[in-house]
């Protein structure tokens, strides 16, 4: 009897513990109004030493490119994940195994392909945190690419981030303008593509170098969105 209740209480301290996990986690990543993650780290040091290493192959194109300071002193980096970056050796890989079905895109082809300023379209000078923002516009700024861009706030309409609370969740999205800022009920054009929206998965961490973090959903292509 008395291990049944020993049992018992294991268990629901195990779920406590998970419950307490998940809920810490949402608060995280959902800049629903909560205090922002902080880390001792510098930009460039927290995607270096990320424990999931999701970030290896970026920081090793910033490293090729010697942005290592460029991207500490950012006010803002809107960072892509390393499953953004395969996703875009995969689409190049395509590409040029249509003309000759034994080429390979490397990261050399990456880099031959591509410019710092590539890397730049997702630095920002400016601080840019959710809570600048009380609503859901698009607001036209210039990255350190000199290219300018929208970045929005959205509220989730998904129901597991209201479980236990009913408070709004928001989340950051990142605008690749593609020739003019779209127009509701205006036809896309050659000249003027369809804006692409990126969401942010995490938003908000604050750097030791005083930079904000936004990680990029893994569904992003990186470069060409």
């Amino acid at each position: 009897m008395k291990i049944s209740k020993t049992i018992y209480c294991f268990f629901t301290l195990i779920a406590l513990v998970v419950m307490m996990t998940t809920a810490c986690k949402k608060t995280y990543i959902s800049g629903g109004g909560t205090s922002s993650a902080k880390t001792s780290l510098s930009t460039f040091d927290y995607l270096q030493s990320h424990p999931y290493h999701i970030f290896d192959t970026l920081t090793t194109i910033i490293k090729h490119y010697n942005m290592v300071d460029e991207v500490n002193k950012a006010g803002t980096f809107f960072a892509p994940t390393d499953y953004s970056i395969n996703r875009y050796l995969l689409l190049q890989n395509r590409r040029v195994q249509l003309i000759n079905e034994n080429n390979k895109f490397t990261m050399d082809s990456l880099y031959a392909r591509l410019t710092a300023d590539s890397l730049r379209q997702y630095l920002f000078a400016k601080q840019i945190k959710i809570t600048d923002f009380t609503d859901e516009l698009i607001h036209i700024n210039t990255n350190n690419a000199n290219l300018s861009c929208g970045i929005q706030r959205i509220k989730s309409t998904d129901p597991s981030y209201y479980t236990y609370s009913s408070a709004p969740v928001y989340f950051l999205y990142y605008v690749k303008i593609r020739g003019a800022l779209d127009v509701p009920g205006q036809l896309p054009t050659p000249a003027n593509p369809v804006d692409v929206t990126v969401a942010c998965q995490t938003q908000g961490i604050e750097t030791s170098s005083g930079g904000i973090l936004n990680v990029l959903s893994n569904t992003h292509t990186f470069v060409t969105f």
